[in-house]
C-alpha cells in the first residue's frame, strides 16, 4: 500500500457482547491523534461473562443501564451511535483505519452493524 501522507491515521478498537461476529457492539472508540470518539451502545443480547470479564462491561436490561467495572455509564441506540463514528471519520482527509485484529473481527462486525442499518 502506498501512502501519499495526507492520510489520517484513526484507531479504533469495538467492545462487542461474545466473541462471534454476529455480536452485537457495546463500546465504539476511535482515536486520530487529537480527538477521541468513545461510545458506549445500548446492546439487544447479553453480554456473555468472557466478554464482560474482558470488557468490564455488563448491562441491565430491567433499567436498560449499562456499567462498566460496576459503574454506571451512558450507553445509546446502534444507529445514533454509527452515524456518530460515520461522521467522526468522513471528517477526516483520507482516514485509515487501523487498530488489533480489526481485519478478521472489528471490520466484519462493524459492517454487518452497517448493513443492519442501511448506513454507507
Amino acid at each position: 500500500m502506498k501512502f501519499e501522507g495526507e492520510e489520517s491515521v484513526v484507531v479504533f478498537d469495538l467492545e462487542t457482547t461474545g466473541l462471534s461476529r454476529k455480536s452485537d457492539i457495546t463500546q465504539l472508540a476511535a482515536f486520530d491523534g487529537t480527538t477521541v470518539f468513545n461510545e458506549y451502545v445500548s446492546p439487544r443480547k447479553v453480554i456473555s461473562p468472557k466478554s464482560s470479564e474482558i470488557t468490564g462491561l455488563t448491562f441491565d436490561f430491567s433499567c436498560d443501564q449499562m456499567y462498566h467495572h460496576g459503574k454506571p455509564v451512558k450507553s445509546r441506540d446502534i444507529q445514533i451511535v454509527l452515524l456518530e463514528f460515520i461522521d467522526f471519520i468522513s471528517k477526516k482527509k483520507k482516514p485509515i483505519l487501523f487498530g488489533h485484529n480489526i481485519a478478521s473481527f472489528d471490520i466484519p462486525i462493524l459492517m454487518n452493524k452497517l448493513r443492519q442499518h442501511s448506513l454507507p
